[in-house]
């Protein structure tokens, strides 16, 4: 792992929070230039998933196609990387690869494409509880729009209660407001 690409990473995506996206996205490949030579798939992964996401953002800001499929091809290749490494990566990781590409489907219109996809990360995921809450918030909300209520009901009542009981007592988020 090289150090200061971490560093360059962390800075790419402090920049994505403060909405500086055009600073983020230098960054980002400024990094996969330095990154996709020497092959560190892990590195490469969230690169990529760092910048599929500045990329939804821009789309669902501006509304240009461009922004969408540049989010659907990071997410894609952050995937297929994640696939073809999946044994010399860790699960949070090869989860961050799959939710990468899951989100761009989703964002997409392609809930039903997205939602084994999103399964799979979760899986995978050796993340913390509050990470794997939020993948199962994307599948709660994936089996809501395909139709499965009472599933959907069950992933989304289900991390909430795990955080209470590990962590703090939480407000739920769902589909945009928060909830009691």
């Amino acid at each position: 792992m090289n150090e200061q690409i971490e560093q360059k990473l962390g800075q790419a995506n402090t920049l994505r929070e403060q909405e500086q996206y055009s600073e983020s996205v230098k960054i980002y490949t400024e990094c996969l230039l330095e990154l996709i030579p020497n092959g560190d798939s892990s590195q490469i992964i969230h690169c990529l998933a760092g910048q599929s996401l500045v990329y939804k953002i821009l789309s669902r800001k501006e509304g240009n196609p461009i922004y969408r499929n540049l989010t659907i091809a990071f997410g894609k290749e952050a995937y297929d990387i994640g696939i073809a490494h999946k044994e010399s990566i860790d699960g949070a990781t090869l989860s961050v690869a799959f939710m990468a590409y899951a989100d761009a489907l989703f964002m997409d219109g392609k809930t039903a494409e997205s939602l084994p996809v999103f399964e799979a990360a979760l899986a995978v995921s050796t993340a913390s509880v509050p990470e794997k809450a939020r993948v199962k918030t994307h599948i709660g909300e994936a089996k809501y729009i395909l139709g499965s209520k009472e599933e959907e009901l069950f992933s989304l009542k289900s991390p909430s209660l795990i955080l209470e009981q590990e962590i703090f007592p939480i407000t739920r988020y769902v589909f945009g407001k928060l909830e009691p």
